[in-house]
């Protein structure tokens, strides 16, 4: 996390410099403006990193045009943030717009593109369009291999996102193959310690606990956790996820009262990051109280 305030410090006093020299409506300006967002992202803060999104946009609309590849970008950003907020319907739309602008300026077998395939494929999931997610998931993939090649980080982005629609499918062992997949990449490519990584971790440990692997899947988020509360801290929405599948697993378990435990630190950081209408975060409240009657029964 001190390395997010360190490089939100540095974006500012460049972001300073710049409208100083450059002026507010400068494109050197607006791509201050979108990394202070995306270092804001990043951090959680999610609200904060809109707002700079925007800024970005407006001046990258005016000054570059609404087709420049640059626009498209901060389109792809606005909607990755607002996916993050849980606005899934104006995130499509974001993703859409930022889509139409690379296939026309870019090409459809352009990683940039790709990666726009991706963004649809993951908000359509969370969506619950399962089919229509593994659909675009696969066109992703399909320009990540011939691009970039099997080992590229991108690649395993691509590997992992596919094993998580087919996990929600109920395709288990397919998923755990595409998974692995991921993690062997990961592991190579950016090493055992990168929030990339852990989110591996996290969904092995996902797809074991629907096995009804409990134990191996609680190691796998442990795994996780210790990497997400040393790398982004304990008040991160990431981390969050962690305590939250901890506890979902320790309910499977019947450890009710370790699962509440963590089902509260979810619950208190989201609340905080999030606020309390966010999906995840009703979510969190249906769990406790799902899981307090269990143990009050005991």
């Amino acid at each position: 996390m001190g390395e997010y305030k360190e490089a939100h410090d540095y974006y500012n006093k460049c972001l300073a410099v710049r409208k100083e020299m450059l002026g507010p409506k400068h494109p050197d300006t607006a791509t201050s403006y979108n990394n202070i967002g995306k270092v804001m992202q990043a951090m959680g803060e999610y609200k904060e990193a809109r707002d700079y999104y925007n800024k970005g946009l407006a001046v990258r609309k005016e000054t570059l045009g609404p087709k420049h590849p640059d626009t498209a970008t901060t389109l792809n950003d606005i909607g990755s943030v607002l996916q993050g907020m849980g606005e899934y319907k104006e995130a499509h739309d974001y993703y859409k717009r930022c889509l139409a602008v690379r296939e026309e300026m870019l090409g459809p077998k352009h990683p940039d593109t790709a990666t726009t395939y991706n963004n649809i494929g993951s908000v359509l999931q969370d969506m619950g369009e399962y089919k229509k997610a593994r659909g675009y998931y696969y066109k992703c993939l399909a320009v990540k291999e011939e691009m970039l090649g099997p080992k590229h980080p991108d690649t395993a982005t691509s590997y992992n996102n596919i094993g998580l629609v087919l996990h929600y499918m109920g395709g288990y062992k397919e998923a755990l193959n595409y998974f692995n997949k991921c993690l062997a990449v990961r592991e190579e490519m950016l090493g055992p310690k990168h929030p990339d990584t852990a989110t591996t971790y996290n969904n092995i440990g996902g797809v074991l606990q629907d096995m009804g692997e409990y134990k191996e899947a609680l190691d796998y988020y442990h795994k996780c956790l210790a990497m997400k509360e040393e790398m982004l801290g304990p008040k991160h929405p990431d981390t969050a996820t962690s305590y939250n599948n901890i506890g979902s697993v320790l309910q499977d378990m019947g450890e009710y009262k370790e699962a509440l435990d963590n089902y509260n630190k979810c619950l208190a950081v989201r609340e905080e990051i999030l606020g309390p209408s966010h999906p995840v975060t009703v979510r969190t409240i249906q769990s406790i109280d799902q899981v307090s009657k269990k143990y009050l029964g005991k």
